[in-house]
């Protein structure tokens, strides 16, 4: 694809710090780009890499001063990738509306014609698949449950029975929707508790490889709009999260726990069941949640506590040996 400076200050919304008269095919980082690619900076620690890129234009904001070609915008990063979304196109599969005659559709199923169902797809008795969704090889989708319109699921998805995924998600391969809780009543063995409930996915969501979203045992796991979740990521039971959340790789979240709007858990982290946690707080990574977090919070560490406390602890746990040194010196002195 080839894009003029004019064409790329329409996309952007910026204005440039010259008259140029470019074409822009590709788009790379400062280090690698070439003349007839668009690159960036957000970072100030970039900053002596801008004059010695080869890039054909690069996106700046008002306050960086350069000689180089140069697109003014307020948020260069979210410009690039306004960017990279045109780019993307070229490459991105095309998918035309079509139902693929190896995929199995129940005849109670209701697929828009503008859908696009892939090999092997099994969609079951009851299911609503919406306008322009793209359901790819291989995926499954329970009886009863909904996918929104616009919505990509790709290949290896499983979404089980009674399970309703708003609009415009994005479910990367190996997603598992609406598979059972982990509940049980011991009786000295292990009595497993029927996972009647369900799934609820709100619009803008996207969903990374191999995360599993379990289904309430009754009511509904809910998942907020725009939230966006990593790859390898464990929602239990019952778990509410809020809108526009972000969850990294590997991070879990216990049964029936409840998440504010605009919460980062960050890689790794661990929310302890029946617990809660508010509005823009921020779990950092490999944190351990036991109780209750209030809004507007940073935490760290485990057990996680406010981050600040966090990061003296540690500090005092690296003294610990100096400090058992200087006790066990007092100690033969007596």
């Amino acid at each position: 694809m080839k894009l003029t400076i004019e064409e790329l200050t329409t996309i952007t919304g910026g204005r440039t710090n010259g008259i140029y008269e470019k074409v822009i095919t590709g788009a790379a980082g400062l280090d690698e780009a070439g003349p007839t690619d668009i690159s960036f900076i957000a970072n100030p620690k970039y900053t002596d890499k801008v004059e010695s890129s080869k890039a054909g234009v690069v996106l700046v904001t008002e306050e960086f001063k350069t000689k180089k070609p140069a697109i003014i915008v307020k948020n260069p990063q979210l410009a690039f990738a306004k960017v990279l979304g045109v780019l993307a196109k070229e490459t991105t599969p095309a998918y035309k509306p079509q139902i693929h005659a190896s995929a199995a559709v129940a005849e109670s199923a209701k697929v828009a014609k503008s859908a696009y169902i892939g090999p092997n797809v099994v969609i079951d008795g009851n299911a609503v698949v919406s306008d322009d969704c793209v359901i790819v090889a291989n995926s499954f989708i329970g009886r009863n449950s909904q996918i929104g319109r616009g919505s990509i699921i790709y290949p290896n998805v499983s979404v089980r029975e009674n399970v309703a995924i708003g609009e415009r998600a994005i479910i990367h391969p190996g997603v598992v929707i609406g598979g059972d809780g982990f509940g049980f009543v011991g009786t000295g063995t292990h009595f497993k508790i029927p996972q009647i409930g369900t799934v609820e996915i709100g619009n803008d969501v996207e969903i990374g490889s191999n995360t599993t979203i379990d289904r309430a045992t009754i009511g509904k796991t809910k998942i907020g709009n725009g939230t966006k979740i990593d790859n390898l990521v464990m929602i239990a039971h019952n778990v509410e999260i809020g809108d526009n959340c972000i969850i990294v790789a590997q991070a879990g979240v216990a049964g029936s726990t409840k998440v504010g709007n605009n919460v980062t858990i960050a890689g790794q982290a661990g929310l302890a069941g029946h617990i809660s946690v508010g509005d823009n707080t921020v779990v950092a990574a490999r944190a351990a949640v036991i109780s209750d977090i209030a809004p507007n919070q940073i935490v760290s560490g485990y057990p996680a506590r406010p981050h600040r406390e966090a990061m003296k602890v540690e500090a005092m746990l690296r003294k610990l040996p100096e400090i058992f040194e200087k006790l066990k010196k007092l100690t033969k002195d007596k």
